[in-house]
């Protein structure tokens, strides 16, 4: 085959193209340059985004296990009051105690307040307090009180006299110690 392109257009030729192929490089290493740091800043926050979302992620289940864990701290305490609190009303019976003081005290004395004074002790103590017109009707409370057997003690914490318009009244107060 023959080739009859002049040998200057030839050269014009390879010229041209050897410069369109550097220029090509060119702009491809230009676009590298420009592209590739917007390439790897999207990129780094695509990965940055992904984490922050995991680490909610992480924070969100802590958070419930923290709840659960709560949830089932605060429900082993109230298992163990329940079941203690049914063994402590298994040993006491306090509307026994409460019918003994009532059934003992006289029509004259009128009570004023009774309170459990210590609930840690092993035999219950109740204060009483109260009032009467005359100081036997006081004494004879506390008599039968001493008298019955699910009581192991009552004791005069106070007895005083006060005068109002309608006579003297004395006020007292008990200390009452029931056997276990």
């Amino acid at each position: 085959m023959l080739n009859l392109i002049p040998p200057e257009i030839k050269q014009r030729h390879k010229t041209r193209s050897k410069l369109y192929s550097i220029t090509v490089i060119y702009i491809v290493i230009a676009a590298l340059f420009i592209l590739g740091p917007i390439a790897l800043a999207t990129y780094q926050f695509v990965q940055n985004s992904q984490i922050t979302d995991k680490l909610s992620e992480i924070d969100s289940i802590n958070a419930q296990i923290g709840q659960s864990k709560d949830v089932s701290d605060k429900l082993a305490f109230i298992e163990s009051r329940v079941s203690g609190a049914t063994s402590y009303q298994e040993q006491r019976s306090w509307d026994g105690y409460l019918k003994t003081i009532a059934s003992s005290t006289p029509t004259t004395v009128q009570l004023t307040s009774i309170t459990l004074d210590d609930g840690k002790i092993a035999a219950p103590m109740f204060k009483v307090a109260g009032k009467s017109s005359n100081r036997r009707s006081i004494v004879l409370f506390k008599d039968k009180l001493t008298t019955n057997e699910l009581i192991s003690a009552a004791v005069f914490e106070n007895l005083s006299e006060s005068s109002n318009e309608s006579g003297k009244v004395f006020l007292f107060s008990l200390a009452i110690t029931f056997k276990k």
